[in-house]
């Protein structure tokens, strides 16, 4: 299911949309314009480009390091187990590598967010040719639960330059992995993201813990171990994958300006491409803004 994102007149009625998913209960709660409800969430995304530093499928090798060939294996060990900490070496087998990076890393995988993905279906207008249509309230939920994507300036470490991105097995770019990638291997892979919207790759790497007080990347949710993979080694997995089967979805948070119950504010909406599409982000954020009564800022 595509996203065609948000709808909101002056009257206000508006109209979102996005992926359907299946998700644990939860109970009702009210939309506020964002400056109020979505406050922490838009502060930790603008604090997030200043990020300072940086089972199935699970194989344990002699050398102990643990391999994994799915993002849910992934987050399943950082949240739900004590098998991450900081130094363990990690194989993602035949990952997708994107150049964007998870707004808030993890948080699609904890109850609250599944809880607040299974609200958003009691807020769908329509469903429409394989298109679900959500109110503001129901958009706001799908933020909460987890969806959106950013893009980070790189970063200088340890004398090295660094870029941020995520690791995703089923191509859904939010639900990735935290990886940090250094210039000379990113080099080597960055031509075919541009190109074709990710690179199938093996990344090899150790766990690293986030420092302190860079942490406001995490900020609004817990139940999440704050590690990122530093990679050192990037090679072309020997099963080759298929984008048009994984169908690539990089979701963006929006904003947008209108009247939603009767309440005149600024308003958190996100839009959904296939980044192996060329023009998919700018005729989504067109479509967007086209339908809404005021311009949508684009959060990348």
């Amino acid at each position: 299911m595509r996203d065609r994102s948000a709808k909101a007149s002056s009257g206000g009625a508006a109209t979102m949309s996005n992926s359907f998913d299946h998700a644990a209960d939860s109970a009702a709660r009210r939309l506020e314009p964002l400056t109020y409800t979505f406050g922490a969430a838009l502060e930790s995304h603008m604090l997030t480009p200043l990020y300072g530093l940086l089972p199935q499928g699970i194989e344990g090798g002699s050398s102990g390091l643990m391999e994994y060939h799915s993002t849910n294996s992934v987050w399943s060990d950082n949240i739900r187990s004590n098998r991450h900490y900081h130094g363990c070496k990690i194989k993602l087998d035949g990952f997708f590598l994107f150049e964007w990076f998870p707004r808030s890393p993890g948080l699609y995988f904890t109850e609250n967010a599944f809880n607040a993905r299974e609200e958003a279906k009691n807020r769908i207008i329509s469903i429409k040719n394989g298109v679900v249509t959500y109110n503001p309230h129901g958009k706001q939920s799908m933020l909460d639960g987890g969806v959106g994507n950013v893009r980070l300036a790189p970063l200088e470490m340890g004398g090295q330059t660094w870029f941020f991105m995520s690791a995703s097995d089923n191509g859904v770019c939010h639900q990735g992995f935290p990886v940090a990638i250094p210039a000379v291997l990113y080099e080597k892979c960055i031509d075919e993201i541009r190109g074709r919207g990710a690179a199938a790759r093996t990344l090899i790497g150790t766990l690293k813990l986030i420092p302190k007080h860079i942490q406001d990347v995490y900020m609004g949710y817990t139940g999440v171990k704050k590690f990122y993979l530093e990679v050192h080694d990037v090679h072309v997995p020997k099963q080759l994958k298929s984008r048009t089967f994984a169908e690539l979805d990089v979701s963006v948070a929006v904003s947008f300006k209108g009247i939603v119950d009767e309440a005149d504010g600024i308003y958190a909406s996100y839009v959904t491409f296939n980044p192996s599409k060329h023009g998919s982000l700018k005729r989504a954020v067109q479509w967007r803004t086209t339908n809404t009564s005021h311009p949508t800022k684009e959060w990348c």
